[in-house]
């Protein structure tokens, strides 16, 4: 998010025992629904302000609007309309995937593909719409790997929770914040997305090379998977799930019988991963980091996906 509104960040505090982490807090400060900051405006001025104000996977939280707008109308949304919000969400996991798989690379010509390349898949998820040369682009800026995606068991969100974080989403704003379900933390994410963790070394960066030839594919065939859900859940409310480069994201909206907006509940995947007692928490308990600690949790942390600045403190083991 850019402007004058604060990203926000999550902070952890970590309790150390003989180089053990044996302890960690972590708090979040990060914006909720900044589509209910537009509450009395038609909504269809709020789709596109949604996008921008969003710096990360903003096409996924403009797509999530549109779609639960358009539920909670009950408004067809046309084939090629459908189809250009897929073209826009592929994009958009190709540009932050490879934005943050060459955050530390060093060769110099492969950064510079790389950003030809983000830069491209910006414009498309900007438009809708291919352009002449794109493919190329985005191939010149993959490089073969054989990392395989962790086979760690993971316990992932799915479409299948839809209905429960619907209804939770719905009755109470808390939810935002701390998303629970009955004896489950799910987690989201690339690696999650395709059976794996992101506490498994390597998992994210596979999965995150695995979508982007899974995006290009979606490009340039005629019709692409679902990557979003969306319905009625009152007369006049309606949701959407988006699976967004970082995971899988909610909205839950109501909407007046003059197209304004009444109502915004946004639940975003950080809020999964970074769960006090959520996936990115447990995998640090017992964990013995080699080298700089501060920074191999760092590095964790980002595999977890999260869409604001991670900052870490430590403490001792009589702090946990």
């Amino acid at each position: 998010m850019s402007g004058l509104i604060d990203p926000g960040r999550i902070t952890l505090r970590l309790s150390v025992d003989a180089d053990v982490i044996v302890g960690a807090d972590v708090r979040s400060q990060r914006p909720l629904a900044m589509a209910s900051r537009f509450v009395g405006r038609p909504v269809c001025t709020v789709i596109e302000a949604v996008g921008l104000l969003h710096a990360v996977c903003g096409r996924s939280h403009a797509a999530a609007l549109r779609l639960a707008a358009a539920a909670a109308s009950d408004e067809t949304i046309a084939a090629d309309e459908r189809r250009a919000w897929t073209i826009r969400l592929a994009a958009e996991r190709i540009g932050e995937h490879l934005r943050e798989l060459y955050r530390t690379e060093s060769d110099a010509g492969r950064l510079d593909r790389a950003r030809a390349a983000i830069a491209q898949a910006q414009t498309i998820a900007r438009s809708g719409q291919m352009e002449d040369g794109a493919a190329a682009i985005f191939t010149a800026a993959l490089r073969p790997t054989t990392i395989d995606v962790a086979a760690a068991a993971v316990d992932a969100l799915t479409a299948a929770d839809d209905a429960t974080v619907v209804a939770a989403l719905a009755a109470d704003t808390a939810f935002e914040r701390l998303p629970t379900i009955t004896d489950r933390q799910p987690e989201v994410g690339p690696a999650a997305r395709l059976g794996g963790s992101a506490a498994g070394s390597g998992a994210t960066e596979a999965a995150r090379w695995q979508e982007i030839v899974m995006a290009l594919d979606t490009l340039a065939a005629a019709d692409g998977p679902l990557w979003y859900a969306a319905g009625r859940w009152a007369t006049d409310g309606g949701f959407a799930a988006v699976e967004s480069p970082r995971g899988r994201l909610y909205y839950v909206v109501r909407i007046g019988d003059d197209g304004r907006l009444i109502d915004a509940r946004v639940l975003a995947p950080t809020e999964w991963n970074f769960h006090p007692a959520g996936p990115f928490i447990r995998s640090l308990i017992g964990w013995r980091p080699a080298g700089d600690r501060r920074a191999a949790v760092l590095r964790r942390a980002r595999d977890f996906c999260p869409c604001v600045t991670v900052e870490v403190e430590e403490g001792d083991g009589a702090d946990a």
